[in-house]
């Protein structure tokens, strides 16, 4: 690496940490001869947080939370002051999650039906992001009210990251049982026992930086959920530190450069928009080839393009066992940047214009579980 690299490096690692994510890419996509891109979606203002319904609670037994097998549970509370075995009221509650690897708080939607059995989605906020902005853009609260499931928002501390992001990036944090990935699976486990959810039924999503930190806990957790959704984040496991990670974002990394982990992993559904110049679609084909068995070999490829509703154009494609079982999704949006797709217009890191994201990632994870979409759901 010659001297400009070098100095262009410790900027965007400045710029990084100062949270200026656009300006850092930029400089990276710059030295690395990247094309210039369009950040409008980086741009946009941050919009009132939403009226917050602060939750109650509802006893329904003292049994302690069980044990998931290879996961610590800590000792911090189930609901927003409550101990184990307290159900938090429909609506909105936070917490805070302890336990050897580290401490997180965190926001807990409940719908005022859940399903019988009821689904757990935890959802991970990007850089510039919070649990409150996150559920805003997605719309997954309202979604949760139609399809009957329980939605829990880990907030990264301001303590770990300056910017909100999931410091995917450090080998620390790419480990099970330590860690970011600890704290997050033990908080999943509690949450899940104490809410009485169906442990077949616990997926995890993210964007971003919270995509790339989904596919890390699917990665050293994969007995924990069923499912990953992926959105404009990087496989698991390619970088070792801030200065990779941008490399990686910026022009995506290699053919050679993914080995999958040794499990089997849980079924992932990947989104990307393949104008996006923050972080390179060409880490949603490495993350695909990163969960598949075998580099696909033995597998059906179902090709199911379409146009949204606005009309703009995606290609799908679906990665089936020669018996059906689906165990990759892979969309990628025609012209889209760094946003979620179908997410709300007027949220930062949208792009509204795309598919609905948020609604085909719950069909993908129904589909997992063989569960009927809800009736009116779509």
């Amino acid at each position: 690496m010659d001297d400009k690299i070098k100095a262009a490096m410790a900027e965007a690692t400045r710029l990084t940490q100062a949270g200026r994510f656009a300006e850092a890419t930029a400089l990276i996509q710059r030295v690395l001869g990247a094309r210039p891109h369009d950040e409008d979606a980086l741009r946009k203002p941050p919009v009132a947080e939403p009226d917050i319904i602060e939750g109650d609670f509802e006893r329904v037994d003292d049994a302690e939370a069980s044990e998931l097998g290879g996961v610590r549970h800590g000792a911090g509370p189930l609901g927003p002051s409550g101990p184990p075995g307290v159900r938090p009221s429909p609506g909105i509650s936070r917490g805070s999650f302890r336990d050897a690897a580290g401490a997180r708080d965190y926001r807990l939607y409940m719908p005022r039906q859940l399903a019988d059995p009821a689904a757990l989605l935890v959802m991970l906020h990007g850089c510039g992001q919070n649990p409150d902005t996150f559920a805003d853009l997605t719309r997954m609260d309202a979604l949760a009210e139609q399809w009957g499931f329980a939605v829990l928002y880990p907030a990264q501390s301001p303590v770990a990251n300056a910017s909100g992001c999931w410091c995917w990036y450090d080998p620390d944090n790419q480990v099970r049982g330590a860690g970011e990935p600890g704290i997050l699976a033990g908080m999943t486990g509690r949450i899940r026992d104490g809410c009485r959810l169906d442990a077949r039924q616990v997926y995890v999503a993210g964007f971003s930086a919270g995509g790339t930190m989904a596919a890390t806990l699917a990665a050293t957790y994969p007995e924990l959920f069923a499912g990953v959704g992926v959105h404009s984040g990087l496989p698991y496991g390619i970088a070792g530190d801030m200065v990779s990670a941008l490399t990686l974002m910026a022009q995506g990394p290699g053919g050679g450069e993914v080995s999958p982990p040794d499990q089997r992993l849980p079924p992932i559904i990947v989104f990307h928009g393949d104008g996006d110049a923050t972080v390179s679609p060409a880490n949603s084909e490495a993350l695909i080839r990163q969960f598949l068995p075998g580099a696909s070999v033995g597998l059906d490829r179902v090709r199911l393009d379409g146009r949204s509703d606005q009309g703009v154009g995606y290609s799908r494609i679906q990665y089936k066992r020669l018996d059906g079982a689906l165990l990759a999704e892979h969309w990628l949006a025609q012209g889209l940047g760094h946003g979620w797709l179908g997410g709300r217009a007027s949220a930062p890191f949208a792009e509204p214009r795309g598919p609905d994201a948020s609604r085909e990632m719950l069909g993908f994870f129904w589909s997992l579980s063989g569960r009927s979409v809800p009736e009116g759901a779509v």
